[in-house]
């Protein structure tokens, strides 16, 4: 059975001035194995020569998101329904906070790193940890993979969820069952195979597509959340136009680099495919632009509004299903915390 964490600490932890905590946040299906072929190329390549001058020891840490392991509550049913999204997020941000370095000490800063829905949820913990800090912890960045933050029914698979759904009676109550019926006749050799051999998923990414399709609950918190999912980020963002803008932090105090500068750093980082079956193009090409003209125009706003990236390339959504692409995207991950380093030390 796969674990329902990933830890992957720095290798240099030791000598560093400074401790940072990545904190990946799943998409959904929420499954940390998913995503281990993709934070260990990660692990590598932040403690390789090209972080050789970083004062700071990144450490990783992702697990499933609640509600996705069978073992770790009761048995889904109408008196104990899958879990809400508003409680997903608040169960994040209380794991959020509890992390602590090898040995119990607390980190200087935590990046939060999200994929689809978990972008999202990244976002919606730092709109939370503004009002709400629950603890003395520094969230610095957030690193938002294929982030489907706003007008989710908008796009392609949206459409056809929220249309299929609505013209399907009795499919929002009963979905899961007639899921759960129909895969247990399909063996998991069979769909593992189907999934590698036509698919062209990993070995891992497709057992454990075929471990989460057999599971006992792993179907119907999926279809929950995605209810859920149209229904939070169904229209326009939730959040107030400053939640994109750099946050004033304070002086970091190693004697790296200028004080202001530090306090302007960019929060955001985010990438998106040239096409998106969750994301309209309309949608990220409207966002993308009003970043544009916001950190051109705004006075003193260049370079402390999001990062924003779009793919030239064939990645996918679901890029964590194929190595090469898993490969890609740690090396962008990767190139972001080169540059949030060097704005530090700038």
């Amino acid at each position: 059975m796969p674990e329902p964490s990933v830890w992957l600490p720095a290798a240099h932890s030791s000598s560093a001035r400074r401790h940072a905590l990545i904190y990946f946040i799943c998409g959904n299906p929420g499954l940390i194995e998913f995503y281990r072929d993709f934070l260990t190329y990660l692990r590598g390549l932040l403690d390789g020569a090209d972080h050789s001058g970083s004062t700071t020891a990144y450490d990783i840490f992702g697990k499933n998101l609640p509600g996705f392991r069978d073992e770790d509550h009761e048995p889904f049913s109408p008196t104990n329904p899958p879990l809400h999204l508003d409680v997903v997020i608040e169960k994040t941000y209380d794991d959020v906070m509890s992390r602590r370095r090898d040995g119990g000490g607390e980190y200087d800063e935590v990046v939060l790193l999200g994929h689809s829905l978990g972008t999202f949820i990244s976002v919606e913990i730092f709109q939370r940890h503004s009002v709400q800090a629950k603890a003395k912890l520094t969230l610095s960045h957030g690193l938002l993979l294929f982030p489907t933050v706003t007008h989710l029914a908008l796009s392609p698979s949206g459409k056809r969820f929220t249309f299929v759904m609505g013209t399907i009676p009795l499919l929002e109550r009963y979905g899961h069952v007639w899921a759960r019926l129909l895969l247990g006749l399909v063996p998991a050799k069979a769909l593992t195979l189907y999934m590698t051999r036509v698919l062209g998923f990993t070995a891992r990414a497709a057992g454990t597509t075929a471990g989460w399709l057999k599971s006992r609950d792993g179907v119907w918190q999926t279809l929950s959340l995605a209810r859920d999912e149209l229904v939070m980020i169904a229209g326009e963002e939730r959040w107030g136009e400053e939640i994109w803008e750099a946050a004033q932090q304070e002086e970091d105090g190693d004697g790296d680099g200028d004080g202001e500068q530090q306090r302007r750093r960019r929060r955001f980082f985010m990438f998106y495919a040239k096409k998106d079956h969750w994301i309209a193009d309309h949608v990220r090409d409207e966002f993308v632009e009003r970043m544009r003209r916001r950190g051109e125009e705004g006075e003193g706003m260049k370079g402390r509004v999001p990062k924003t990236e779009i793919d030239e390339g064939g990645i996918r959504h679901d890029f964590c299903t194929k190595d090469d692409s898993s490969l890609e995207v740690a090396q962008r991950v990767s190139g972001w915390i080169g540059e949030i380093d060097r704005a530090r030390r700038s």
